[in-house]
């Protein structure tokens, strides 16, 4: 056992070392990243002010970030910040420097004023030209003072752990020996060990009635769901009665049957439930109920869908770039240059038009870009999609509204492509602290039998594992208290949707002169 926990010891302490090492190295890594990117140090570097805003920054970054330096240098390595202003306007030291004025990002170690040090460089641009970099620098002795913390505390919990372990070993031995059943003590810890481990690692709530419908077993998860329902107490041992009374377990402890993702909701939170019964030997002895929170299913589902709405915008756009530049270079080889000048004079005038009126009309960027994605996925798919003229749309002032719109409008442009239409229009206007979004197809429509279902998960005639957009859509809806209604007839489908919508407070002016 020694022996054992000597090894688990040292592997521990391995994992801290080098997990302290890669938290410092990231930390420096994102306060590199913050000072490269700020439009006064850049605007400073590019201008050559020599009026210490950059020293100024620089130190409060530093003090506030407990870094041991922020020195930002220009192209001639000549320092224009450092923790000690007479190092101003000196070369840089370190010698490792030379990439990142190539506008490399690198980690490295080296020897500066301070001393030996963990430095993060990051280069610096303005108006997409280099103009400086910025180094973040934690000294080693500070990384190396971490280390060891970490190392002692290891330590002190190995001793703990060790000396625990006897005490608990010897109480626990004389204990085994009075009820071991027919077992080894190995073989019963072995088991416990296993179903302790896997009712608390596993991501569903668990929750286990005896045949009396008392509590016999609630693992961590379960226990945090019923914390959100308002019930504080140790449920083990309490009738589930008090701790759930609408959970059905009673129910499923008399009847036998499971019953399988129903929907659970409370004031607060609402589930997903799965109750089966415990059965031995054909008798039932009890029952148990798995359950997660739907709030958090929705979450990864929402997530999921707005990386595949980038990633489909992106991919349509790749698509439509590389089909032109096969028409480009067919009409290079057959030496058309007359047909190729002008292909390329309308590809580029119809390309500033398309930009030009979404950069007009849409001021937030997320939402600007999927839409341009979504132009390019429609032609991709060939299928005409018409943005209207009395689009409109300030940038939001919570970043959060902006992703659920770029949810909303993703899935209900999606539909519409999908809906064997060959023309869709899509509206997106702001007005009165009201964003009102409208997709519209001229596709087969909503078949009559499941018009009323259409935002219910899993409803769709697409064929299995869909169903998923819809609902989506409708619980972003409802989230941001929004109503959305549906028109469908054998002529299209047509989507209608109003939600509040706060703009930025730079942005009334803009709204009120459109």
């Amino acid at each position: 056992m020694i022996g054992s926990l000597l090894l688990t010891g040292f592997l521990i302490s391995q994992f801290i070392e080098q997990r302290t090492y890669d938290q410092i190295e990231l930390r420096a890594n994102n306060i590199a990243d913050v000072v490269s990117l700020s439009e006064l140090i850049s605007r400073e570097l590019a201008t050559r002010n020599e009026d210490n805003k950059i020293q100024a920054y620089a130190e409060v970054i530093r003090k506030e970030t407990g870094v041991d330096f922020v020195v930002v240098l220009d192209m001639d390595r000549l320092r224009q910040s450092h923790p000690n202003p007479s190092l101003v306007g000196e070369t840089f030291q370190g010698n490792d420097e030379e990439a990142v004025l190539q506008g490399e990002n690198y980690v490295s170690i080296g020897e500066g004023s301070l001393g030996f040090s963990l430095r993060s460089f990051s280069p610096i641009f303005y108006d997409e030209t280099q103009v400086g970099a910025v180094a973040v620098g934690i000294l080693l002795d500070e990384v190396e003072r971490e280390v060891r913390i970490g190392h002692i505390i290891i330590i002190t919990g190995l001793l703990i752990g060790l000396l625990a372990g006897i005490i608990g070993a010897y109480i626990l031995g004389r204990k085994i020996k009075r009820i071991m059943f027919g077992l080894e003590p190995d073989e019963i810890a072995k088991i416990l060990g296993e179903r302790n481990s896997l009712i608390q690692s596993v991501k569903e709530g668990i929750i286990a009635i005896n045949k009396d419908g008392t509590v016999s077993l609630v693992n961590s998860e379960a226990y945090t769901l019923l914390k959100k329902t308002g019930f504080k107490d140790n449920p083990v041992g309490e009738d589930i009665e008090k701790v759930l009374p609408r959970s059905r377990l009673k129910t499923v402890l008399h009847s036998g049957k499971r019953e399988l993702d129903e929907e659970f909701s409370f004031p607060e939170v609402s589930i997903l439930v799965n109750r089966v019964p415990i059965m031995v030997k054909g008798e039932i002895i009890g029952a148990v109920a798995t359950f997660r929170d739907k709030t958090e299913v929705q979450r990864l589902a929402e997530e999921l869908t707005g990386v595949k709405t980038y990633a489909e915008a992106l991919r349509a756009k790749s698509h439509e770039f590389k089909n032109k530049l096969q028409v480009i270079m067919a009409m290079l080889h057959l030496e058309s240059y007359d047909e190729l000048k002008h292909y390329m004079k309308k590809e580029i005038t119809d390309h500033d038009q398309e930009l030009e009126f979404i950069k007009k009309k849409i001021y937030d960027p997320v939402i600007a870009a999927v839409l341009t994605g979504k132009l390019s996925y429609a032609r991709e798919n060939g299928v005409k999609m018409i943005l209207s003229d009395e689009t409109y749309v300030p940038e939001s002032k919570t970043p959060e509204i902006a992703h659920k719109l770029v949810s909303i409008i993703g899935n209900l442009v999606d539909n519409a492509i999908e809906a064997n239409s060959d023309e869709i229009y899509v509206e997106l206007v702001y007005e009165h602290f009201e964003m009102e979004i409208v997709v519209s197809d001229n596709g087969t429509g909503i078949p009559d039998e499941i018009h009323n279902r259409v935002l219910e998960r899993g409803i769709t005639t697409k064929g299995e594992h869909r169903g998923f957009g819809l609902p989506i859509v409708n619980s972003n809806i409802q989230s941001m208290d929004g109503t959305i209604s549906i028109r469908s007839s054998e002529e299209g489908t047509s989507f209608y949707v109003k939600i509040p919508y706060v703009v930025k407070e730079d942005q009334h002016d803009s709204y009120t002169n459109r």
